[in-house]
């Protein structure tokens, strides 16, 4: 389908091509797509674009929601507010603690699909995720618990080594 090949369109895109200059060539209603949506949720978050790649998350979300990249993507975004807000970028609307919740919330519908889904990929990046958001609460013990269990489903994954590397750093 069209949609299909713009999803592969916008994964595919160098990193020169802007998400503005890949918004411009697809259409709104190819743009809604569950996959088209991912897609550019990712480049919107490769670029910092926070808010859109919240909304493009959100819009995947409303089409797929039994699809648990769709809530992974929604925690990533919500994260990157914390990111930006820690690394002094910006000031997000929303509350931290509000952030946190919904990331927690986020990443708990992502385990119970992928887990139901048998998704090891998407449980350890929901996993290695939830680290991170635990080492920014200082909350080591929980944030170790789950970097062990990430390296238990996937004991080659390098986003995991490089989690409990900065448990153990």
């Amino acid at each position: 389908t069209s949609a299909k090949l713009a999803a592969n369109l916008v994964i595919s895109s160098p990193p020169n091509v802007t998400l503005k200059e890949l918004e411009s060539e697809l259409s709104k209603e190819i743009r809604s797509d569950a996959e088209v949506s991912l897609a550019l949720s990712r480049k919107a978050l490769a670029e910092m674009e926070i808010a859109k790649a919240l909304s493009y998350a959100e819009s995947a979300v409303q089409s797929m929601s039994e699809w648990a990249q769709t809530h992974l993507l929604v925690a990533r975004s919500n994260m990157g507010w914390i990111v930006q807000s820690e690394a002094g970028m910006s000031t997000p609307s929303i509350e931290r603690a509000e952030l946190e919740r919904r990331i927690e919330s986020e990443l708990a519908e992502t385990m119970r699909l992928a887990t139901a889904q048998r998704d090891i990929h998407t449980q350890v990046e929901a996993l290695v995720l939830r680290t991170d958001l635990r080492l920014l609460q200082k909350r080591s013990e929980e944030a170790e618990a789950d970097a062990y269990e990430a390296i238990r489903l996937d004991p080659e994954n390098v986003q995991v080594l490089l989690a409990l590397s900065h448990l153990h750093g």
